[in-house]
């Protein structure tokens, strides 16, 4: 459980990690698969952001939902740019 022993930011710390080790696979996915995650992780993503303060969370914790929301917009990134032709997604 979370330092401060609140469910709310325990359970959001989870979806976070669960959604990052969702992210180290993405690539390898099918298609469908990969829209079904980032956008799911963006709502997710979405609602930890608008639900919580970041004051609640220690350091290490805030840098790595930093991180995870930046390989997130990544990866919607990339995959945008490849429906033009302009990436290296392997899909």
């Amino acid at each position: 459980m979370h330092r401060t022993t609140t469910t709310h930011l325990s359970d959001a710390l989870v979806r976070v990690q669960d959604l990052d080790e969702q992210l180290d696979d993405v690539r390898w996915m099918p298609i469908e698969q990969q829209v079904e995650v980032l956008v799911l992780g963006s709502v997710v993503m979405q609602g930890i952001l608008d639900g919580t303060n970041t004051d609640e969370f220690t350091q290490e914790e805030t840098m790595f939902i930093e991180q995870t929301v930046h390989r997130l917009n990544s990866l919607v990134e990339d995959m945008m740019l490849d429906a033009n032709g302009d990436s290296d997604w392997n899909t």
